[in-house]
Parts: structure tokens; C-alpha cells; sequence
């Protein structure tokens, strides 16, 4: 049983074109928000795979030096209860647990 389904989007705007129902009118406010049971969990994308460093100890001051960049996912990223996103938006975060 999986813990959760992680959708990467380039923007909002993209997520709600993909996904309307996911989207409803805040009353308040009257911006479009994210329904539950869905949780917006970045604008800035998570880890695909996390970058990895070493210590180069023969500088003076020893420096980072990064030995794989990593990858990051599109910007917009919501984790949904349910496999109901598009299959190529679909992701796996590196290192991220969904719903407990």
C-alpha cells in the first residue's frame, strides 16, 4: 500500500489545467486553492535525487566540492491520496514520505 501519490507541475496554472477538480475558489479570498484531501507540498520542486559532496581538504580553507548535482522535480508539487494525476507527472521524491 503506498503512503501517498507525489504529481510535479511546471506552475499552478498547469495543475489546474490538468487537474480542475483538484481545484476549488477560496471564499474568502477568492483565489484558487488546492482542495483536500490534496496538500501542496513545494513551489520549488523536491529531490529526485539528492546531490552528493565531498570535502576537498587539500584547499585552504577545505572546500565542498559536488561530486552529483542531483535532480530536482518541475516547481509545483502536490501529494494526493490517490494514483488520479497524470501518469507523466507522476514522481518519486527522493527521501519523502507522503500520508501517514
Amino acid at each position: 500500500m503506498s503512503s501517498g501519490y507525489f504529481y510535479a507541475y511546471a506552475s499552478k496554472a498547469g495543475a489546474k489545467q490538468s487537474r480542475p477538480g483538484w481545484f476549488g475558489e477560496d471564499a474568502l479570498s477568492g483565489e484558487d486553492m488546492l482542495l483536500e484531501p490534496r496538500i501542496l507540498i513545494s513551489t520549488g520542486g523536491v529531490w529526485l535525487q539528492k546531490p552528493t559532496v565531498s570535502i576537498d581538504a587539500d584547499q585552504e580553507p577545505a572546500a565542498f566540492v559536488t561530486t552529483d548535482a542531483g535532480e530536482r522535480s518541475a516547481p509545483y508539487v502536490i501529494l494526493s491520496p490517490e494514483e488520479d494525476g497524470p501518469p507523466g507527472k507522476l514522481i518519486a521524491p527522493a527521501g519523502v514520505q507522503g500520508f501517514s
